[in-house]
């Protein structure tokens, strides 16, 4: 046993650097695959998320279009079985990504989800 006196522990930060998300919502239109210079292939595409509100008495609804990429497991799967309105979750982290347009010589950016992993919570009316 020992008897040297305990050193206190250092305060817990009231939170921790954490980049993970979960959201929901409808695609916006068909996946889209694509192959990436290294050869890798990856599905972009854009989600819907709605949140309603109250506004001035009365419910409205918002929609946030959100821009994903698709980097987890058998990209061709998750292109090739969903479709545009089909419900998702999507479960990954956000992604800051930088780039040139080539038509303008403009910088442009984005801050998207970069999904790693999906559910399928329910089929659009197209299937």
């Amino acid at each position: 046993m020992s008897t040297s006196p305990q050193t206190p522990q250092e305060p817990k930060k009231p939170y921790r650097d954490t980049n993970k998300i979960e959201i929901a919502g409808q695609l916006g239109q068909n996946p889209e695959l694509v192959a990436l210079t290294s050869g890798r292939m990856i599905v972009t595409g854009s989600l819907a998320s709605h949140r309603n509100y109250v506004k001035d008495g009365q419910t409205a609804k918002k929609t946030n279009w959100v821009p994903f990429t698709y980097r987890g497991d058998n990209p061709e799967e998750f292109a090739n079985a969903l479709r545009k309105g089909d419900q998702v979750l999507l479960l990954g982290t956000l992604d800051y990504r930088e780039w040139i347009d080539e038509s303008t010589q403009t910088k442009r950016s984005t801050l998207e989800v970069a999904a790693f992993d999906y559910k399928l919570v329910r089929e659009g009316k197209h299937h």
